[in-house]
């Protein structure tokens, strides 16, 4: 349930980035379903569905659904000829089955479910259950008085986000961004792998690692020359060739970089003074140089504040493409903005 609003967006963001094309059919809490339109096991879809899959932030699973069962699901309906053609070409098989808020599935009925499907779709083949090393996984969804059944594509693979906390960088700061908040803000830029994002306030490199993991240029500035080296120490810690990030220790409110016909899209965390250093300067002339001279100029920008200086934003007339509240800590929420279109 993390960033659940924020998450929607990012799927939607990165669907759009990568041109699928599709239709929501359902939506209940963090579970959606799509119709992907001419999506197939073997065509370019595949290969996009996994960009979106592998550097997304916020998607745990991903189910390719052969079977659609509404109020009336009895375990003798968990057969499909096509789910079990496409069974066939595996050796180790899983079964998965996931409730959310279930209406038709009891938890009790678990192990027998699994039974049955091992049972129907590993009787005429040498496959066997496998729950360590699969190479496909047969999944079970019931979701409330509906029940979807398919194989899994993406299954909650690890990305690394709790290993690229602040506590276990080279360069410790206790004011980074969490990396999968970090990832979320890059995604939600919209930017594609080749294209450059801007991070004007860059601190100890939370953005820059994330650009620089999903292979897009990143330009990270920051004035405080021991947060600028620790910006590079830690992006090396997660790519050792570094070769999509420059970092510039200067003050990001001069004109540090020529932004004239530069195609740039920005995500940063701006400094408000409670808990990180403004450089002795006032917060509303940080956030009126960080506006005029980077996010007017963006493709599109990403930016977090604190909910006390949402006011800030109202005297200038952006286009709020999305905007969500982000909870920080029990005595911390803060707003995100979307500024401008894909």
């Amino acid at each position: 349930m993390d960033y659940l609003d924020a998450g929607m967006e990012e799927l939607k963001t990165l669907l759009s980035i990568y041109n699928i094309k599709y239709k929501f059919l359902y939506k209940f809490e963090r579970f959606i379903i799509l119709d992907i339109i001419n999506f197939s096991f073997n065509n370019y879809y595949l290969k996009n569905l996994y960009n979106i899959l592998n550097r997304s932030a916020t998607i745990k699973r991903a189910l390719v659904i052969f079977l659609d069962h509404v109020r009336d699901f009895v375990i003798n309906d968990i057969y499909s000829e096509e789910l079990h053609s496409s069974v066939k070409n595996f050796f180790r098989i899983a079964v998965h089955v996931h409730l959310f808020r279930p209406l038709l599935i009891k938890s009790s009925e678990i192990e027998n479910i699994i039974k049955h499907v091992a049972s129907t779709y590993l009787y005429d083949f040498n496959g066997k259950i496998d729950l360590q090393t699969p190479e496909a996984t047969i999944a079970l969804y019931n979701v409330l008085d509906r029940v979807w059944v398919g194989i899994e594509i993406y299954e909650n693979l690890k990305k690394g986000f709790e290993f690229r906390r602040a506590k276990y960088r080279p360069f410790f700061s206790p004011l980074s961004l969490y990396p999968k908040l970090a990832r979320l803000m890059v995604n939600l830029t919209g930017a594609k792998e080749g294209d450059l994002i801007i991070d004007p306030f860059c601190g100890a490199g939370s953005i820059s690692m994330e650009s620089s993991l999903l292979s897009i240029e990143n330009i990270c500035i920051e004035l405080m020359y021991k947060w600028c080296k620790g910006a590079v120490i830690n992006t090396k810690w997660v790519d050792s060739y570094i070769s999509c990030v420059n970092v510039i220790n200067g003050d990001s409110l001069t004109d540090i970089i020529r932004r004239n016909n530069l195609k740039f899209y920005i995500a940063t965390d701006p400094p408000y003074g409670r808990l990180t250093s403004t450089g002795y300067r006032e917060v509303k002339s940080i956030y009126d140089n960080f506006i005029n001279n980077f996010v007017l100029n963006s493709v599109r920008a990403v930016f977090i504040l604190p909910y006390s200086l949402e006011g800030l934003i109202d005297k200038y007339d952006l286009n709020i493409y999305f905007k969500t509240l982000i909870p920080i800590h029990r005595s911390l929420t803060r707003v995100l903005y979307v500024i401008g279109g894909v």
